[in-house]
């Protein structure tokens, strides 16, 4: 990724706005002189100054310095998240959530091997989730996708995500049934789908999620009664729907 700088003077105290690649994310930095505050560039470190990428806000980095997280929550941050993102072969954990970032989810996440944790929640990505996605297999362990305008019935490749323990996809208009492709998510905890637009009945594979402590489904199209068993999962604390 070619990080650029367009705002304010450098090292002035203006606030700077964070570019990926062409321009196309800038920031409007946030609560600037709140030091408690974790919604601000422009707190504490630098970014795109003539320092290492490793010492910006929001970037950690590997000990061979590489970028291994982003971490840019409630910035104001506008604009697509570029295709560009794939450069980061190292990246583990991307944290985007309640900014302001629209168009579709770039199919090249899928190329990122070693994510981990994906957090695109409270934005407004549009489309459907990228088939690519289901490519990263057991590296991905929590995906939350919620509050966006997202669409399309549910994909069976879900089934692909093999160490997902969390599933949000809460406040779309995700339509279809639930495959039972998730009901075979031996590790998952947390499934929200709440709020979209789901139909049909649920299956009483939903008894496979023997991990599972957190169920929201309410706010959808459901018909039919709960499966009884739903009642052996004995971990289940937060059930809704």
């Amino acid at each position: 990724v070619n990080w650029i700088f367009c705002g304010g003077a450098e090292n002035s105290s203006t606030c700077q706005y964070p570019c990926w690649a062409d321009g196309c994310i800038s920031s409007r930095c946030q609560a600037t002189n709140d030091s408690s505050s974790y919604d601000g560039i422009c707190t504490g470190k630098t970014f795109l100054d003539s320092s290492h990428e490793c010492d910006w806000y929001g970037v950690n980095c590997t000990e061979n310095q590489n970028v291994q997280s982003l971490y840019f929550i409630q910035n104001n941050l506008d604009g697509n998240l570029p295709s560009e993102i794939k450069e980061l072969r190292s990246l583990q954990g991307l944290d985007l959530q309640a900014n302001n970032l629209k168009g579709a989810i770039p199919t090249t996440i899928g190329t990122l091997s070693n994510l981990d944790v994906l957090y695109l929640n409270n934005n407004g990505f549009s489309g459907s989730v990228p088939t690519e996605l289901f490519r990263l297999g057991s590296s991905l362990t929590d995906i939350n996708i919620g509050s966006n305008v997202l669409r399309g019935n549910l994909s069976r490749n879900w089934g692909n995500l093999t160490s997902l323990v969390g599933i949000q996809i809460y406040n779309n208009t995700f339509t279809g049934s639930i495959p039972d492709k998730i009901f075979g998510l031996k590790k998952l905890s947390v499934l929200n789908v709440r709020e979209n637009m789901l139909s049909g009945t649920l299956s009483n594979a939903i008894e496979n999620l023997a991990s599972l402590k957190s169920l929201h489904l309410e706010s959808n199209k459901f018909q039919g009664p709960i499966p009884s068993s739903i009642g052996s999962l004995a971990y289940l604390g937060e059930q809704c729907g």
